[in-house]
């Protein structure tokens, strides 16, 4: 919704704090909350080092800490292969969720981060669909 139809409601217009498109940050934000609901603590462009990274997740106990990049471009962009090299660079971050909207982006992804030298193995850099971090969990 556009700043005048908030005011034609009489409403404040939320404060979003992520960047990029209003997608992009509905995506951070429901990431933030799916870990927050599973104990952790989540900070919407949290800083890691010199970069901020999309949702900044820490492990309450163990201190452990994991960039979650939500990546919506990945079938026109290669931009998010810098995102991915710097945040696994940082000192703070011990392992990197890349999330995406559709299994061909994850296929690509993983194939482009393969080729730059990047091991997609699931403990230091994983590759996951956006709609399964979307919701709280089952019980």
């Amino acid at each position: 919704m556009t700043d005048l139809g908030y005011a034609q409601l009489g409403i404040r217009k939320p404060l979003l704090k992520g960047k990029g498109s209003f997608l992009h940050q509905f995506y951070q934000y429901r990431v933030h909350d799916h870990f927050k609901h599973l104990g952790y603590s989540a900070e919407i462009e949290g800083r890691a080092d010199d970069k901020n990274v999309d949702v900044l997740v820490t492990h309450p106990t163990t201190g452990e800490c994991i960039a979650v990049e939500v990546e919506l471009n990945v079938e026109t962009n290669d931009d998010f292969l810098e995102n991915v090299v710097k945040d696994l660079s940082a000192n703070r971050v011990g392992s990197l969720l890349c999330l995406v909207e559709h299994p061909e982006s994850a296929e690509r992804v993983s194939s482009r981060a393969k080729a730059a030298g990047i091991e997609v193995d699931g403990t230091r850099f994983k590759v996951g669909l956006l709609r399964d971090y979307l919701g709280e969990e089952k019980e």
